[in-house]
This record gives structure tokens, sequence and C-alpha cells, in this order.
């Protein structure tokens, strides 16, 4: 995020101009968005959302979405604090759930937080300003800053840059059981945890083919959708497939199996998922 000075682990970035959301995957024309990652690794992360027309979610680096905000949160749009909680935040630091807050677990270190907030322009800055997100660690901000009209790409990179990146990635994040199998096969090309990325000539190439085709068939699911359920079922847009109302809920787990095909080509054409997407909802008073 260099590419805004201001930014950093306690800020929301405002998005409204066309230049601001080209670079990310994939934002409607209207709404107004305010998004930003937080680190759970030293205390909770802290939301604290406001009574009014909201949605979105909150996700992990898997894509995972362990709660839904505003009106497809658990407080169903009346506002709310959540403690987002990761897996090696220091259980002194959990705070007590009290006057409506709640406590969101997440499978990562780092989380994802992603908000709409819908009105007249008067009735957004009222929200926005009540909008807060902040570690557990530090007092309470509601920091917010402009995306300044600059394109700012919130897409995987391709080359060899992509396996810079997903280097990065992992020296950032926590092991879980289901990477342990993906970290084996990269360590036989070069690029392991807690070491420098040194692919050899032979390695590189194999992992710049691999980066080809593996976009290739991302490409492939998203512009000739065949997995069963993907693309639409009772008139109802599946976007992780799987039975109905099942697919997409918070980890993406069927009984015997995670989905793997299904997660690509929707992270292809797109960032964090939502039960919402594909459960019919009943709104409340």
């Amino acid at each position: 995020m260099g590419a805004l000075e201001d930014y950093d682990y306690n800020t929301i970035v405002h998005v409204r101009t066309y230049n601001e959301r080209r670079g990310i995957l994939p934002l409607n024309e209207i709404p107004e968005y305010f998004w930003r990652f937080g680190d759970t690794r030293e205390a909770p992360v802290v939301l604290e959302m406001p009574k009014g027309v909201a949605v979105d979610m909150i996700a992990d680096m898997w894509e995972q979405d362990p709660s839904g905000i505003g009106l497809f949160g658990p407080n169903n749009g009346k506002g709310g604090v959540h403690a987002i909680v990761g897996p090696n935040t220091p259980p002194d630091t959990l705070p007590y759930p009290v006057n409506d807050q709640r406590i969101v677990r997440v499978q990562t270190d780092q989380a994802f937080v992603l908000a709409r907030l819908i009105g007249t322009p008067d009735e957004v800055k009222e929200l926005s300003e009540q909008l807060k997100c902040y570690s557990a660690s530090e007092e309470s901000v509601g920091k917010i800053i402009s995306g300044e009209d600059k394109y700012v790409p919130n897409y995987q990179p391709r080359g060899m840059a992509y396996w810079e990146l997903l280097h990065l990635a992992i020296n950032e994040e926590t092991v879980r059981g289901q990477d342990r199998f993906f970290m084996y096969w990269l360590k036989t090309q070069g690029i392991e945890k807690g070491k420098p990325s040194e692919p050899t000539e032979r390695q590189a190439k194999i992992v710049l083919d691999g980066a080809i085709t593996g976009e290739l068939m991302a490409k492939s699911s998203v512009y000739d959708e065949r997995i069963e359920g993907v693309l639409r079922q009772n008139n109802r847009r599946m976007v992780l497939g799987g039975p109905w109302g099942e697919g997409i809920k918070y980890t993406q787990c069927m009984p015997h199996y995670d989905t793997f095909d299904p997660r690509a080509r929707n992270t292809y054409e797109a960032i964090v998922t939502s039960p919402a997407m594909t459960v019919p909802y009943i709104y409340k008073d």
C-alpha cells in the first residue's frame, strides 16, 4: 500500500472515484467503499459498525468469511462492535463481550474488512464518522483516508512477481493444516517460509510456466463455467458451488472435502466471499 502515504494498519481507506475502484476486483460503480487490513498477532482488531444501511464482510487471508457486517451481520444493521481474533492473538488481550460486542475468530493472522455504506452523500458521511477500526492495544481511533484518486492494483501480479508476493505472504502468515502440502510443493521449487526465495534457473522456469498455466485455468473457469452449481442454481448465483446454501458458508469446507477449483475461479475475478452471496436472507425490522 505504498501508493497511499498515510496508510497503516489502523487506517480505513475510503474509495469513491473510478480510478480508486478499478484496481479492486470487482467493486460496483455506485456504493462508497471503506476497507482496511488488520493484524491480530498483538491484540484483537476492533471494528465499530454504525447503525444504518451498511453491507459486507470480515474475511481472512483464505477468503473465508466468519461474519458479515451491517445488514448481513449478527446485529441486522443495528450497529455494534466486532472484536476480530486470530490464531495467535494473546489470550490476555481478548475483550469481555459486552454491549453487543461480538468475538469474530479468523483462521489467519491478518484479516480484511470491507464495508459499503449506502445512502445520500450526507447519510454516508454521517455513517462514516461513526465507523472505526483499530487494534485493541491502542486507543479507539477513527482514522479514514481518501483513496486519493489513485489506481492501486489489488490483484495478483504475473511472472516471478507472483511468486515473490506469495513468498512474502507465507512469511507473514501462520501455517495451517490445509497449507502444509502447498508449503512442501513450494519448498521443492526454492520458495520456503523463513528462508530467502532463491529458485534455481530450472526452478524459476517451472514456476513461471506454473503461473501461466494456473492463470489460464482460472480464466477458463471464469469464462467457461462448467463446475456444477457454480454459475446458477434456482436462479441464484452459487459463487463457490456446492449444494444449495452450503458452498460458501464461512470456511468453504464441505462434509468430505474443501472447495478448490471454485475458490480459484472466484478469487481470479473477485475478492472476499460471503454466505449472503448465495443464501436467501430474510430481513427483520
